[in-house]
């Protein structure tokens, strides 16, 4: 299960507790166990995995808006962030070997709207 930030991730990690699936979170020590990992799309770099849930891919959350300079500041610098926010999304995704969900509540990211139908 990935995330943009670690706050949703710990969240994620609760609710699949909650529902006695064994998770484990990405920026804590394992033991090895089978268990769901959870992370951000930060911490998921580098990893592959059979199967990738991709969570709050929402238009609020990604782009974060913390990270993006305001477009009125700088334009440039806007899009570069936003290209930055972007890549986060597409390397989380392509961490999936066989699998990929991504799921949204609200509006979804504007990163996904050209790729939904109707």
């Amino acid at each position: 299960m990935v995330a943009r930030t670690n706050s949703f991730a710990d969240q994620a990690a609760q609710a699949l507790g909650a529902a006695g699936v064994t998770a484990h979170l990405l920026h804590r020590p394992g033991n090895g166990e089978r268990r769901v990992d959870v992370g951000t799309m930060h911490r998921i770099k580098g990893l592959e995995y059979r199967c990738i849930a991709v969570g709050g891919a929402c238009a609020w959350n990604l782009p974060l808006k913390v990270p993006v300079t305001p477009e009125e500041v700088d334009p440039v610098e806007h899009a570069s962030d936003g290209q930055k926010e972007r890549s986060l999304l597409y390397v989380a995704c392509t961490r999936a070997r066989e699998g990929l969900a991504v799921s949204w509540h609200g509006r979804p990211s504007p990163f996904l709207e050209p790729l939904l139908v109707g």
